[in-house]
């Protein structure tokens, strides 16, 4: 595996937005006990399973508690509701 990923973390989602691309979103460090309060990451990767090249989002996503939809290209999709 190449490129840059995420770190190490724990509650994050992991979501399949193509046929060969996983979208790994948010969760937290599960070695961060410096105080009760945890801190979400608020980062994005995209891992290419052909090449098994990890790369960061190309925007960053809606904070903690949002939500949002993109697709294979990191565009965000319109709300359908």
């Amino acid at each position: 595996i190449v490129g840059v990923g995420p770190c190490a973390r724990s509650g994050h989602t992991a979501t399949a937005i193509s046929d060969h691309e996983i979208l790994v979103y948010g969760g937290w460090d599960p070695m961060d006990d410096t105080d009760a309060q945890i801190r979400p990451f608020t980062d994005a990767f995209i891992l290419d399973t052909d090449t098994w090249a990890w790369k960061p989002a190309q925007r960053p996503l809606a904070g903690p508690g949002a939500e949002a939809v993109v697709d294979a290209d990191d565009e965000e999709l319109e709300d359908p509701r």
